[in-house]
């Protein structure tokens, strides 16, 4: 089936200029951006301000966290981020409204920078300021020293 254009459509529609199609999307498309970072912005779980370490212990550390204001969905879940002095970085997904975890097989001897991060429907709020964490307990064992006689 074809549909036809009625004629007094086809020559009453004046046709722009390629250069004036191209701004026109242009502009277009920059409002729609602008209009979802707006509301996604609004409606996204905003930053974290309070986390501390719960408890630690061997290789572990237990973290907790305050729910951070939401304007938006239910919270989903939050994504705990430790990137240690060392250079690792690890996360781990929390299910909300759940508002702490445990980490283990940490390096007792590194520092880890925690931050937590909040997920709605529309996606993940920004992170929380870094607090420095350790974790305690037996360091690893150290090498047996090289002797070397001399002389």
């Amino acid at each position: 089936m074809t549909m036809s254009t009625p004629a007094s459509l086809a020559t009453s529609s004046p046709a722009l200029p390629d250069a004036e199609v191209t701004a026109l999307t242009r502009r277009l498309a920059a409002a729609e951006d602008r209009a979802w970072t707006e509301a996604h912005a609004r409606y996204a779980p905003r930053l974290f301000r309070y986390l501390l370490v719960a408890a630690r212990g061997d290789g572990t550390l237990a973290i907790a966290w305050e729910q951070p204001p939401n304007e938006g969905s239910a919270l989903r879940k939050y994504v705990v981020r430790l990137i240690s002095s060392t250079g690792q970085t690890r996360t781990q997904d929390v299910a909300a409204p759940t508002l702490q975890t445990t980490v283990t097989g940490l390096d007792n001897m590194a520092e880890q920078s925690v931050q937590v991060q909040a997920w709605n429907e529309l996606g993940a709020g920004q992170f929380g300021p870094a607090v420095t964490m350790q974790s305690a307990g037996t360091p690893g064992a150290l090498p047996a020293p090289a002797i070397a006689a001399s002389g």
